[in-house]
């Protein structure tokens, strides 16, 4: 499938709370880009960045409507967030082939998810991501696979009986000693995956991967962990557990020669 993404999100926030994420800095900050600079008015440019991936855009403001919508645009796409009360709506234009649609769709699904989640259970709260990341032979239906079956799950992550359909409830003990609870927020078919995670103050846990810059025969693949508001005592040992977890992953790609 090719052409023009459309996507259409509930959510609990009044018009004015949805402009407010999708049109500052802040706002996006809170559920798509790490790290936003730039003027995010009519005719204005922005820069988005995530820091860890070593990855950032640059895009055109090319129309900004208080409380209804705002128009980014670069060279080859064009992506429009209009808000209403209780709902943002997205298109994307300008994707050309299938695996790049279907490589949006699940990113564009798994944004969105964080945004509601933002929105609805930290409103007003600064999220804090950080970012686990290696290259793997790998494609992007294998890593879903080894984010998903409960037997791969056990050999690097967790053990748990299941990940179900979205909004399943989900249950891992983690190889580093901590349980995770919660729900399945987004399950995107060969692709993404993104957790709830209770006892950690309701974060998100995302399962993702990227094309690598080093090979076409490899894959960037990341868990990013997404916090709100204060940090909590013991958060450093679960980013270490984190961290040791998908070195495990790339240990048993490298031992089964994933291609």
């Amino acid at each position: 499938m090719t052409g023009d993404l459309r996507l259409v999100r509930p959510c609990g926030a009044t018009r004015a709370e949805l402009w407010k994420a999708c049109a500052t800095a802040e706002g996006l900050e809170t559920w798509y880009a790490d790290k936003v600079t730039g003027s995010l008015s009519p005719g204005g440019g922005v820069r988005l960045e995530w820091p860890a991936l070593g990855a950032r855009v640059d895009l055109d403001v090319v129309d900004w409507v208080p409380n209804d919508r705002v128009v980014f645009a670069d060279a080859g796409s064009r992506v429009t967030l209009a808000v209403d009360d209780g709902q943002v709506s997205l298109i994307h234009e300008g994707l050309d082939t299938p695996d790049e649609f279907e490589a949006f769709r699940s990113s564009w699904r798994l944004a969105l998810a964080l945004l509601a989640t933002s929105l609805d259970v930290h409103p007003g709260l600064v999220r804090r991501p950080v970012w686990f990341a290696r290259p793997m032979r790998s494609t992007s239906s294998l890593a879903h696979v080894c984010f998903t079956e409960a037997e791969v799950l056990g050999a690097w992550l967790g053990r748990t009986e299941r990940i179900g359909a979205e909004g399943d409830e989900c249950r891992l003990e983690l190889r580093a000693g901590n349980r995770l609870t919660g729900k399945v927020l987004v399950r995107s078919e060969s692709r993404d995956l993104a957790l709830t995670w209770r006892e950690m103050n309701d974060s998100v846990l995302s399962f993702r991967t990227f094309p690598s810059p080093g090979s076409a025969e490899e894959r960037v693949v990341a868990l990013c962990w997404s916090r709100f508001g204060p940090p909590r005592p013991n958060e450093r040992a679960v980013e270490e557990g984190l961290r040791a977890s998908l070195d495990q992953l790339a240990m048993l790609m490298r031992q089964s020669g994933a291609a």
